[in-house]
């Protein structure tokens, strides 16, 4: 019986040793990994126009790239087990390793069928699917450019504190973030790519983080019955807080939050405006916003090169209480600093001259929310000097608030 019972062993243990050479290995610490490399889909949620570009719904332009982190955790059938979990794709915040760009990889690599090319979304460096036994956390960051986060088992934030331009969230890029728990055969939250049968695609699914803020304008109904004009040079929101920090849930259907910094780091933004010429000015002569030929209204600020700033909530500048500044109000407070003039029909300048515009001042309450964007119209006065003094009608504000329109990413987005 011994003797009949050995050969059937032996076949198989080999058996067993030749189905883990083809399907699996092993890392360092002894992790089984599959031979299929983790590729990705990129969209985002909301439409947007961001500073410098213009971010639409649905898939992400394959010219952009961002950052992606991952943990892996054992699972029980659909429960994952929170005390095991392990690095990985976490390289550390000096290495370029997980970046994804878009990418063309040949489908009939390893063959020896001649290579034939399609485009993916994956990471510089390739990583392996760990078996099905293990659900992946993966935590994206658009873009690739954003402060990158060191140890991913060690903290899931990135700070900024406000003390570098990079590290300032002044509304220099469209910060995002995409965050999904799923497995190598979960088609809930993948896709079969096309010419890549064993391979599933991460539906990554973009989150705006920032506020997006314009301005418009139009002549208050006194300075429009003088015949008066007001011309715009510049526009700065002030008082600011560019400092704060994202972090990441260790649940990734919890999302992650943009936290304001307790200590706040106080920065006047200056607003890219909608000037044909740099140093040329905007002019209001009506009650009215201008519109364009389409009956849509026109903003003083660029509709493409927008503000996107961090939610936060400030109180404005209160000039009747608070101590009067000389050339810029001295306060906390939010407010507003625009370089303006006034001439009336007759050429005659009643605030700045014709070679010179004057910085006038609006108490400036600010109240903003993740992926909202608050469209400002500015009804147009004097506004006030540093001291909160006006010889004619302040400028007052309204606020428009709208959420970006949003758009399901429905997983079968195909590049």
């Amino acid at each position: 019986m011994k003797g009949f019972l050995f050969p059937i062993l032996t076949l198989f243990a080999a058996t067993v040793l030749l189905g883990c050479s083809q399907d699996d290995s092993a890392d360092d610490g002894g992790m089984a990994y599959s031979d299929k490399p983790v590729y990705f889909l990129a969209a985002t949620n909301d439409a947007s126009a961001t500073r410098g570009s213009v971010i639409a719904a649905g898939d992400l332009p394959t010219s952009l790239s961002f950052r992606v982190y991952a943990t892996q955790q054992r699972r029980q059938g659909d429960t994952p087990v929170d005390d095991d979990i392990t690095e990985f794709i976490n390289p550390g915040a000096s290495s370029t390793d997980n970046v994804v760009t878009y990418q063309q990889v040949d489908v009939h690599a390893g063959t020896t069928y001649a290579p034939y090319y399609v485009g993916v979304w994956k990471t510089n460096v390739e990583y392996l699917w760990p078996q099905d036994t293990r659900f992946v956390n993966f935590y994206a960051v658009h873009p690739a450019e954003a402060p990158a986060i060191n140890n991913i088992l060690a903290s899931k934030s990135i700070v900024y504190d406000g003390s570098t331009e990079a590290l300032s969230l002044k509304g220099q890029y469209d910060l995002m973030y995409a965050a999904v728990r799923t497995r190598r055969d979960d088609g809930m939250f993948t896709q079969q790519l096309d010419l890549l049968p064993d391979n599933r695609a991460v539906a990554l699914e973009f989150h705006h983080l920032l506020s997006r803020i314009s301005f418009y304008g139009r002549l208050s109904e006194e300075l429009a019955s003088y015949g008066w004009k007001v011309q715009i040079q510049d526009i700065s929101i002030c008082n600011v807080n560019v400092a704060g920090t994202l972090t990441f849930a260790d649940n990734p259907a919890d999302g992650a939050a943009l936290t304001p910094a307790a200590t706040p780091v106080r920065r006047s933004i200056a607003m890219v405006m909608n000037n044909a010429d740099e140093g040329a000015h905007l002019t209001l002569s009506t009650t009215a916003v201008e519109q364009d030929a389409e009956g849509k209204n026109i903003p003083l600020t660029s509709p493409t090169d927008v503000a996107m700033l961090m939610p936060q909530t400030l109180t404005a500048w209160n000039f009747a209480t608070e101590t009067s500044g000389t050339t810029t109000p001295a306060t906390t407070g939010g407010y507003l600093a625009i370089k303006m003039r006034i001439v009336d029909g007759d050429g005659r300048y009643h605030l700045g001259t014709a070679s010179s515009y004057e910085t006038m001042f609006s108490p400036f309450p600010i109240n903003w929310s993740a992926s909202n964007n608050y469209a400002y119209t500015l009804s147009f006065g004097l506004g006030l000097n540093a001291k909160g003094i006006s010889k004619k009608q302040p400028i007052a504000i309204e606020c428009a608030i709208t959420p970006w329109t949003t758009a399901e990413v429905s997983g079968t987005a195909t590049h």
